[in-house]
């Protein structure tokens, strides 16, 4: 078996490298230009792998051809084709592009066609080529000389497989060689809330591949937006609901080299839906003629309301007048300055130069609503306003300014509307419209005679102008309140009552518990919940967080408040227990079984937690509270907590009543007595007639 790396000019039936089962191709190379290259898979059926003039890269196994791709142009890329049994994969840097099936046996070859059938060749550098297969594993790195196995060469195909090497630019392959540029793409503006998705895909490395994409964001220091993807050329976040410039830097590695470059993403609050009312004064002025400059506008919107300023004094953005077809250019609005030195863009001349040439209303509002989109992006409000239309088709349409009553924003979600005032008989809708010119036009039967000069401002600044806005909604500001400290099993206020709406009213307190045993809300007076402290020998946190709602369903962030739970005061227990009625809990039916291991579950509730410690259901704890024995007693005899007849597990007893020594005969009632640390009396803390306690029955088995 031989193989032979062959740059041909005629096809030709040479012997190469073959494989009838499994094998692995794997080639490390950039394409100069892609136009006719075979690299591999060629047999009597016609296998290959090859680019054709459109670029395009293609798996062929017999007549099938299984997938299409396009190879990136000066790029290192690591194509991998692999065959197990007869199913075929083709990768490139690790992902596959193509799969098939193929069992014949493959004569595996790199051809170039240099000037055959038409075609002028393809350019490629070719870094290394490993083959392997059952009983051949070879690994190859390219230099300026043919690779080949010269044993297996002979006759004229030397001179035609030497000769087109330097063509095809092989060079000399070198682990981590090369440079890495990071490109993370043009600076981006976004609305709050929306999808951002940043793109590093055009970074490029001359050497080896790029191994590591790493996004982060390097300021503002808050709010941090959770980065998607972010170990991926393309990676995305939503848009924080905030304005702000967003600056992420992205950081690729070849595995030697690294490079990192920066996008900023300019997040701005939307446009605000309302009426606006402006006011020119009733300023009237010719805008000009034909296709000449009109109303070049600079600085701010109050300059409308100055004399005509020359067009070179206009600025960053320039003027647009529409074209032939009533639209606008798309690069205006795009052109805005992000240092916002001029603020207005005004465009005027909205129609065309004969009125037998005019346009739909339904096309005006199309380019009107087209621009008004592009605005929006960038967070700017856009002014229509309108000439009044003329009485007569004879009449010479003169382009002067009227007062303007309505404004139109740019958040418009469907259509836009035209909105103008003359003498009170308010007109509402777009018709077709027909530029200024120096002669007189005849309307033509059927058309609208309507004649209309629509100028474009789009702002961020109105100052001059008369308005009445709606604002927008401001976030309402939750406050729970100081911390606080509370003794044990006593009961404390939670206070809300300093939240503020500064435009309106909070009409909802959400309040959550996040850490600490957990307690119950009395929501009775929302805004000041009480509840009553936990009962436990451990002092402990209570920490409870508050979300305010508005009148207009706006959220606020989060506050939070903790609550310093004292520990219970343990040498005051005696005082207490003595005082208090107990309430015993067990599980069903009270049995004592003689001699036998049967445990009775008990437990004891007091009617009053203050000073006591108790688990979360409000049950005297036996194993603290400075309890240091409890007994049961029944017809005189007893048992004690400190033999194994009584074992304590927090909360519970779990009494063996079949030790005691009584009546073996009836039922019989008990007694369950405490001692705390310092008694020897006891407490009797259950006894019949108290709540709970039940008479037990006595069962000789």
């Amino acid at each position: 078996m031989a193989f032979y790396l062959q740059m041909l000019e005629a096809e030709a039936t040479i012997p190469n490298w073959q494989a009838s089962g499994d094998f692995t191709i794997t080639a490390g190379l950039k394409f100069k230009a892609v136009e006719e290259l075979f690299i591999g898979l060629q047999s009597s059926g016609n296998s290959y792998i090859a680019t054709f003039p459109s670029g395009e890269l293609l798996f062929k196994a017999s007549s099938a051809i299984f997938t299409g791709y396009n190879p990136p142009i000066d790029q290192y890329i690591e194509l991998t084709i692999t065959r197990v049994g007869s199913a075929i994969s083709i990768s490139v840097d690790g992902s596959e592009i193509a799969s098939g099936t193929d069992s014949g046996t493959m004569n595996i070859d790199a051809i170039g066609f240099n000037s055959n059938s038409g075609y002028s060749g393809a350019s490629i550098d070719l870094y290394y080529l490993t083959l392997s297969t059952a009983g051949d594993d070879r690994s190859y790195v390219v230099t300026d000389s043919a690779l080949e196995d010269e044993n297996e060469v002979s006759g004229s195909n030397n001179a035609t497989f030497i000769t087109p090497m330097a063509t095809y630019n092989f060079v000399e392959y070198s682990q981590g060689s090369g440079t890495v540029t990071a490109n993370a793409g043009p600076n981006l503006n976004a609305e709050p809330n929306d999808p951002v998705i940043l793109d590093g895909s055009a970074s490029t490395s001359t050497g080896d591949p790029i191994t590591s994409y790493t996004w982060t964001q390097i300021s503002p220091a808050s709010p941090t937006v959770i980065i998607g993807n972010a170990n991926n050329a393309i990676a995305n976040f939503d848009a924080p609901d905030i304005t702000e410039n967003f600056v992420f830097q992205l950081e690729v590695s070849n595995g030697d080299t690294t490079d990192t470059d920066t996008v900023t993403v300019v997040v701005q609050q939307g446009v605000v839906a309302g009426t606006y009312n402006i006011v020119w004064d009733g300023d009237s002025r010719t805008f000009g003629t034909g296709s000449d400059p009109v109303l070049p506008v600079p600085d701010r919107v109050n300059d409308l309301l100055t004399p005509t300023p020359t067009f070179s004094n206009f600025g960053v953005g320039g003027q647009q007048t529409s074209d032939a077809q009533s639209t606008f250019n798309a690069n205006v609005i795009p052109a805005y300055d992000e240092s916002r030195e001029f603020n207005i863009y005004v465009l005027n001349g909205f129609g065309i130069n004969d009125c037998r040439l005019g346009r739909s209303s339904s096309d005006i509002i199309a380019s009107l609503t087209d621009l008004a989109e592009r605005a929006k992006a960038l967070g700017f409000y856009v002014v229509i306003s309108t000439i009044p239309p003329r009485d007569t088709s004879t009449e010479t349409i003169e382009a002067t300014r009227v007062a303007v009553n309505d404004w139109i924003m740019s958040n418009t979600e469907t259509s836009i509307d035209l909105r103008y005032d003359l003498n009170s008989d308010e007109r509402i809708g777009v018709w077709s419209s027909y530029y200024y010119s120096d002669i007189s036009h005849l309307n033509y039967a059927g058309q609208d005679i309507w004649a209309e000069n629509i100028s474009i401002a789009i702002a961020d600044e109105f100052e001059g102008l008369s308005t009445s806005a709606v604002p927008v909604n401001q976030t309402p500001t939750a406050n729970a309140g100081p911390d606080q400290s509370v003794a044990a099993a006593t009961q404390f206020m939670l206070d809300g009552t300093g939240s503020l709406d500064t435009d309106g009213t909070i009409v909802e307190w959400r309040w959550t518990q996040t850490a600490g045993d957990t307690v119950i809300l009395n929501l009775e007076d929302p805004a000041r919940p009480t509840a009553t402290s936990p009962s436990r020998t451990i002092a402990q946190t209570l920490t409870f967080q508050l979300i305010t709602v508005d009148d207009e369903g706006e959220e606020s962030s989060p506050g939070t408040v903790n609550v310093n739970v004292a520990a219970v005061v343990l040498s005051e227990i005696l005082k207490v227990i003595e005082r208090l009625d107990f309430d015993l809990a067990t599980q069903g039916d009270v049995n004592a079984y003689f001699g036998r291991a049967n445990r009775e579950v008990m437990k004891l509730k007091p009617s009053d937690p203050t000073g006591l410690a108790l688990d979360a259901d409000g049950f005297m704890l036996l194993d603290s509270n400075t309890i240091e024995e409890v007994r049961v007693i029944a017809g005189g005899s007893s048992i004690s907590s400190k033999t194994d007849s009584i074992n304590l597990d927090g909360s519970e007893m779990l009494v063996r009543l079949g030790d005691l020594e009584a009546s073996k005969n009836g039922s019989l009632y008990f007694s369950i007595v405490v001692f705390v640390e310092g008694d020897t009396k006891g407490v009797v803390v259950s006894s019949k007639g108290s709540s709970g306690n039940k008479p037990m029955s006595y069962v000789t088995l």
